[in-house]
């Protein structure tokens, strides 16, 4: 298991308390030292803070807790504290959020592996990864009790649907649809069409936000906001995915 640090950065906090006020808390991201950080200030003023977690592979923030994959261990954290841990193989995890907080979930694809969180403790599920037919590229949780995945087959993307006793595989093609992609919680979609993230709802409907940038990672960063990741340069952009609130903003290097 990791270390898991709760420190800010001074300068961080010095330069907000020159206007009097808090610096706005967006969410967390593992970094590009690999390390988990907090994602701190307003569209298009960002600044990172002190690392709270190192040796990070994976991580996604609800905006109530988070989880973390470090290489190897499996955290759950809030703000100041780690919460639990479960030591597991290397490599990294696609992490699910119900809409209601917990339960949450964790799938280690390597492995096949899946955990639920219950806001206590992890628990390891019966998980029939060999039914699936690919590579899962992302999970969600729309419904208690249901779990959804985005997986990559020779022909394609697929969304496959079963319940997390494993039972009721439900599939769907995704056709024109290519990774990176990503889950929400409500059972939207995101993907990038060129520089374009588009979130089309389960009814079908779709909104576009330019980011004006070619997209190889996207990973959840807080409710409302998605941690997106340049293909080429690996620079980190923060992505409000509001509806009447898009925007996006760099995400500065981490020091």
């Amino acid at each position: 298991m990791k270390k898991f640090i709760v420190t800010l950065s001074l300068s961080t906090i010095t330069l907000w308390a020159q206007t009097g006020l808090a610096p706005p808390r967006l969410g967390f991201i593992a970094a590009t030292d690999h390390s988990l950080r907090p994602v701190l200030g307003l569209s298009g003023n960002l600044l990172l803070g002190s690392p709270t977690a190192e040796d990070v592979v994976s991580a996604a923030w609800s905006g109530y807790f988070g989880l973390v994959k470090s290489s190897s261990s499996l955290m759950a954290f809030d703000v100041n504290h780690m919460l639990a841990s479960v030591d597991d193989v290397a490599g990294p995890a696609l992490f699910a959020f119900n809409l209601s907080g917990v339960p949450a979930f964790a799938l280690l694809p390597q492995t096949g592996t899946l955990y639920t969180w219950t806001g206590k403790a992890f628990h390891s599920l019966a998980f029939p990864a060999d039914w699936l037919g690919g590579q899962t590229l992302a999970i969600a949780s729309p419904q208690p009790g249901q779990i959804s995945l985005i997986v990559q087959r020779n022909d394609g993307l697929w969304l496959e649907e079963m319940s997390t006793g494993g039972g009721g595989l439900v599939q769907s093609a995704l056709p024109g649809i290519q990774a990176p992609v990503l889950l929400q919680d409500d059972g939207a979609l995101l993907y990038m069409d060129r520089t374009a993230l588009v979130i089309r709802d389960r009814k079908g409907n779709e909104r576009r936000i330019e980011t004006g940038v070619w997209i190889g990672e996207m990973n959840w960063m807080g409710s409302g906001w998605l941690q997106l990741v340049e293909s080429n340069h690996g620079r980190q952009y923060a992505v409000r995915t509001t509806a009447g609130s898009e925007n996006i903003s760099q995400i500065p290097e981490a020091h």
